[in-house]
């Protein structure tokens, strides 16, 4: 375990696994800032699709900025006996469970793995919780892929829950577990289900970053479809505030919440956003992969009333952030 040395928080102390991932950093400077001690738990994967072209950087930059006020051990959540020491170790008041492959596009292809990643490494934190002396709160991220084909918009924690790709699939077995073992065990757990997000320091190739990417590479935006698809894109720091809120609320234990902007925008939108902030580039489109389900807008009214969630990052201004990052690293 590489140790940083810090004096333990009067507020409290957090354990985030995945927190080199891109929006557990992001989280992990979140709590930092309200003056927690926090233990970083990440096993140093890159979940990339295999490409030649494809830029990889040391995770650690993320953290670099706070580097020296957290504490880092490098672990696998399936390395269950390890993964116990660490816990029993940093003794936390709140686990944020990040740690799992964040693609959908690759969970297609690497089906067992993302199961194991998803599924398994939730089963092994619930054994633990369920071991542990005293009360810890649980942070279980999900997704709005869990909703399968948006029925009606926006959509709320109660639509039916019909995942039409193994990523979706396999983030709602993480549900039924976390729901079960919390009932079963007493373990005070909120779910959160986040949407689109996007911003400073995504590296995992997905849509907004790929755009962004091929426009200042001078190569065209490629849209699946015909550009009506519509996201709730989700500003990563607007995320962040609502996993500090979700984990430091009295009212979030045994509930479900939409963690996002709450507003849908199409591909074609993003991609001109893109266009008029880099003032270059063009749009191409191609067909639409089968295994994308129709989404928009998700409801947040259940996350702006109990835990007081208001993002406040819309997509231009999102946008705006994000490309500065890529070209100045601020």
């Amino acid at each position: 375990m590489n140790k940083k040395t810090s004096d333990a928080s009067k507020t409290g102390k957090v354990f985030i696994t995945g927190g080199l991932g891109f929006i557990g950093s992001h989280i992990v400077k979140e709590f930092l800032k309200h003056g927690y001690s926090v233990t970083v738990y990440d096993s140093l994967i890159q979940w990339l699709v295999p490409e030649i072209t494809t830029k990889q950087d040391n995770l650690l930059f993320r953290l670099a900025a706070v580097w020296e006020q957290i504490k880092f051990i490098r672990g696998d959540i399936l390395d269950k006996d390890f993964l116990r020491r660490a816990v029993n170790e940093a003794e936390p008041d709140i686990i944020i469970h990040m740690a799992a492959m964040p693609l959908a596009s690759v969970a297609i292809t690497y089906s067992a793995e993302a199961y194991k990643s998803i599924v398994d490494g939730t089963i092994n934190l619930f054994e633990i919780l369920r071991d542990l002396k005293k009360q810890v709160k649980f942070i279980q991220t999900s997704s709005s892929m869990v909703y399968g084909d948006f029925q009606y918009s926006p959509v709320d924690e109660n639509h039916p829950k019909n995942p039409k790709e193994f990523y979706g699939a396999f983030k709602y077995c993480s549900e039924i577990i976390a729901n079960t073992y919390g009932k079963r065990c007493g373990i005070d757990f909120t779910i959160i289900r986040p949407s689109a997000v996007y911003g400073p320091t995504d590296r995992n190739q997905r849509v907004v970053q790929k755009s962004i990417d091929r426009v200042l590479d001078g190569k065209p935006i490629v849209i699946d479809g015909d550009g009506s698809m519509a996201l709730d894109f989700t500003f990563v720091e607007d995320v962040a505030v609502g996993f500090y809120l979700a984990a430091t609320s009295k009212f979030s234990k045994g509930q479900t919440y939409n963690m996002t902007r709450g507003r849908e925008r199409t591909l074609k939108e993003l991609a001109e956003i893109i266009l008029k902030e880099t003032g270059t580039g063009k749009i191409e489109y191609r067909e639409k992969p089968e295994f994308i389900p129709k989404r928009g807008t998700l409801d947040i009214s259940k996350a702006r009333k109990e835990l007081n969630f208001n993002p406040s990052i819309c997509l231009e201004e999102g946008i705006k952030r994000y490309i500065k990052n890529i070209k100045t690293n601020e």
